[in-house]
């Protein structure tokens, strides 16, 4: 019973070390202040690639290849962080764009078009902090395998914001840890970058 309480307890240490690893740098200047007041303003229709995207840096961060940061993924793929989530498969002979509206004070709505007809859609949890952000509350969280085992979790927070020219600014703070046997923890990875999506209305 001792044996089953250490692992129980370093298990949830490991958790709650992993969810304290994904922060954000504290000297990346926010563009635009996002509030109860002017949340609204985050409406409106974006590229559903990101037109620009670079390494949130800080004293702990691995280092990754300019290639390498945020991968090849589209708007959809940051959000939906789970490990079946089919990805929207891009026809590079058609266009594609995300609506995203504010519904009321603890959601948003982000419709995904092909062409202009909707083929997906999202209803997402967020909050605003002091910090100026909408922080997105949705499956942050992901296991593969048996943790710590032969697995390892995935802890990503996301936050959004405007930038000057009043395109969509997403911020993204990726931290995996794992192991090969019980007691055994190493980190998988760690991301930290942000992306940017033109609107277009």
């Amino acid at each position: 019973m001792t044996k089953l309480l250490i692992k129980i307890l370093f298990f949830s240490f490991s958790i709650s070390s992993l969810i304290s690893c994904a922060t954000f740098p504290k000297t990346v200047e926010n563009q635009h202040i996002i509030n109860k007041e002017n949340v609204n303003s985050l409406n409106g229709k974006y590229s559903i690639k990101e037109i620009y995207r670079s390494s949130l840096t800080d004293s702990a961060s691995f280092s990754y290849s300019a290639k390498d940061i945020g991968g090849p993924r589209t708007f959809f793929d940051e959000i939906d962080n789970r490990m079946l989530a089919k990805p929207i498969e891009i026809d590079s002979f058609k266009s594609y764009c995300f609506v995203l509206k504010v519904l009321n004070s603890k959601h948003i709505e982000i419709g995904y078009l092909e062409n202009e007809t909707r083929i997906r859609q999202q209803t997402i949890k967020y909050k605003l902090k002091d910090d100026g952000y909408l922080y997105v509350k949705y499956r942050n969280f992901k296991i593969r395998g048996i943790p710590y085992l032969f697995g390892d979790f995935d802890h990503k927070k996301i936050r959004l914001t405007l930038n000057k020219d009043e395109n969509l600014l997403l911020q993204t703070s990726k931290f995996s840890s794992g192991g090969v046997a019980l007691l055994m923890v190493y980190p998988v990875g760690k991301e930290k970058y942000l992306k940017i999506y033109e609107r277009k209305d």
